[in-house]
């Protein structure tokens, strides 16, 4: 499913792991665009997920995506999707 991050809740009240594949790549040609994505996700899981676990995809080429989301994810998982470089970042979101 897909929808605007900033309309993202959880669905009921027992925490579980929130999974995020946001745009990058050819799905979003401003690098800007995509920071500002990872800045809002991150507000957005710090604001209505605190006590979940998150697993979000973020891009190689996009260094400041993972500093955006302000988020403690210790577990770096260094993969390829698509062929594309990718890092999935896990972790609890406090």
């Amino acid at each position: 499913m897909s929808r605007d991050v900033a309309d993202a809740r959880p669905p009921g009240t027992t925490p579980g792991l929130v999974i995020v594949n946001p745009p990058y790549g050819r799905r979003l040609a401003n690098p800007r665009a995509a920071v500002a994505t990872y800045r809002e996700l991150g507000r957005v899981l710090r604001a209505h997920f605190r006590g979940w676990r998150a697993a979000i995809v973020v891009p190689g080429q996009l260094k400041d995506a993972a500093g955006a989301l302000r988020l403690e994810l210790p577990e770096q998982h260094r993969l390829r999707n698509g062929g594309l470089p990718i890092t999935l970042c896990v972790g609890a979101i406090r």
